[in-house]
């Protein structure tokens, strides 16, 4: 199975090649590397893997997400597919290019101005070095002949019958809520099924996990993790997620610590529920939005970027392939096709979002667990209240604004990242520093 690729084009795309697996070289235990001319391939993996000229790192063969490069009359053709489950960056130095599925290792080799292959986008390397887009793949709505929730969740559960088909045992990164509980649920009808949590001691997501999986019948393996633990962790989540956001760092923090201990344990994969509040409508700012249709493809057409990128590399960081069964083609298609009216309202005169998979999950789920309302899990595990802690520690001061963003870009330049993997605070817009990349 192949954890990562990378290659470069020019006179030096062999040793540029190799170092980037260098630095890719804690996803898998093997690498190789094919050139052809002034262009170079290559991938991580386990097993028996040929590199020749294409090589593709995908979840079950492209049905959970997909990220390729060929070489094509000798310049690399990259793509990714359409939600962007698996990253692609690209850059140029010199008289070479370079791409990669972290941007961190390109860093390191010196790149600069680092982008990304975008969501079901194809890029052309040309000879002189310039980056052409010449394609990109959308999902389209399918055809709905049965009630919108049947349809979702014949979906899901096409979804996790093939997701698991080279699987025996996998883990899933559980909350309790509605997403990696429907999640869990249906896929122990096909493996085995361990649920993980991290938080802290009290937090509402490890009490409230422990009762879901008791209400669920299902084995949760659980770490509590003390401030000073949070502390250390910082620099680490900072480095494997290559952003100082301090959005992606509240997520990543237990999501990276979730994966370790699905490592520990020896999980054949990792599942999650990412993808379903994008698709059917569970983000607050969805529900309050004039136009929650526009909001909702705004969220998809980022997710790649702004979730997905980092979910990946905190698991692939533990030599776990992330699978989630909310971001198959099946499940997305079906997503796209049901009326933002069933996504976003009421049940039993309560407002919801993803009210048509809480409806799926009627025989499926406990209904406390079905209707319980989402809460982000940077807050749900306190994570996002240790950040804010810890940055006062650190002598950046609330009275002047953003001072968690500071203290974690303060972080990011002492670790020696470039300013790409701050966030700009003059602005509050929330956008990566454009200098010093």
């Amino acid at each position: 199975m192949i954890g990562g690729i990378a290659g470069a084009l020019g006179p030096g795309a062999r040793d540029v090649t190799e170092e980037l697996l260098e630095g890719l070289s804690h996803r898998a235990g093997d690498a190789a590397v094919s050139v052809a001319g002034d262009a170079a391939l290559g991938a991580v993996f386990e097993g028996d893997v040929s590199i020749g000229p294409g090589v593709r790192h995908e979840c079950c063969g492209g049905f959970g997400g997909y990220a390729e490069v060929s070489l094509e009359d000798g310049e690399p053709v990259l793509r990714r597919d359409p939600v962007g489950a698996k990253p692609l960056f690209y850059a140029q130095k010199g008289d070479d290019a370079a791409f990669c599925t972290e941007r961190g290792p390109l860093w390191s080799a010196g790149f600069r101005g680092v982008g990304r292959v975008p969501q079901g986008g194809t890029l052309r390397i040309k000879e002189d070095l310039s980056v052409q887009e010449v394609g990109r793949e959308r999902f389209g709505a399918r055809e709905l002949t049965d009630p919108a929730s049947q349809e979702l969740l014949s979906a899901l559960e096409e979804a996790t019958e093939v997701l698991t088909e080279d699987v025996g045992e996998v883990g899933v990164a559980f909350s309790g809520g509605v997403d990696s509980s429907a999640t869990a649920a249906l896929l122990r009808e096909q493996v085995d099924v361990t649920t993980f949590n991290v938080g802290l001691e009290g937090s509402r997501d490890v009490t409230w996990s422990r009762e879901a999986a008791d209400l669920l019948g299902v084995e949760l393996v659980q770490r509590t993790m003390s401030r000073e633990e949070v502390y250390g962790a910082v620099d680490d989540v900072i480095l494997t997620i290559g952003d100082a956001d301090r959005m992606k760092v509240g997520v990543a923090l237990p999501l990276l610590a979730t994966a370790e201990l699905m490592g520990e344990h020896g999980v054949d994969a990792a599942f999650a529920g990412q993808g379903s509040d994008e698709l059917l409508g569970g983000y607050v700012r969805i529900q309050n939005a004039e136009d929650p249709g526009a909001e909702m493809r705004m969220e998809l057409g980022r997710m790649g970027s702004r979730n997905l990128e980092r979910d990946e590399h905190c698991f692939a960081a533990n030599g776990l392939d992330l699978r989630c069964p909310f971001l198959t083609r099946p499940v997305i298609e079906t997503a796209l096709s049901i009326a933002v009216e069933e996504k976003v309202g009421t049940i039993d005169g309560e407002e919801f979002g993803k009210v048509v998979l809480r409806r799926a999950m009627r025989d499926v789920l406990p209904d406390p667990i079905r209707l319980k309302p989402k809460k982000a899990v940077q807050y749900g595990t306190l994570v996002d209240r240790e950040l804010d802690r810890l940055a006062r520690r650190r002598g950046f001061k609330r009275r002047r604004g953003r001072h968690v963003q500071r203290f974690l870009n303060d972080r990011a330049r002492e670790l020696g990242l470039p300013g790409a993997a701050c966030v700009d605070v003059r602005s509050g817009s929330g956008t990566a520093l454009s200098v010093a990349d």
